[in-house]
């Protein structure tokens, strides 16, 4: 498994789709999104496109919510 995956295991009871729902800044709602998309098996090169940002700024993101 990827250091991604590893990390996405550890929250697995955690539902970011509905963390997102009730998330009101909007900017804090995608990253939710994002991570539940990668939680549901998604690659970051994906979600990057999903959200039009770049393969960059997902990685970015997962570090920041890793700490």
């Amino acid at each position: 498994m990827g250091r991604l995956t590893d990390e996405l295991a550890k929250l697995a009871g955690v539902d970011f789709f509905q963390i997102a729902k009730r998330e009101s800044h909007p900017k804090t709602r995608i990253r939710f999104l994002a991570l539940g998309h990668l939680q549901s098996g998604k690659t970051k090169n994906e979600v990057a496109h999903m959200f039009q940002v770049s393969l960059t700024r997902i990685s970015h993101r997962v570090e920041e919510d890793r700490e």
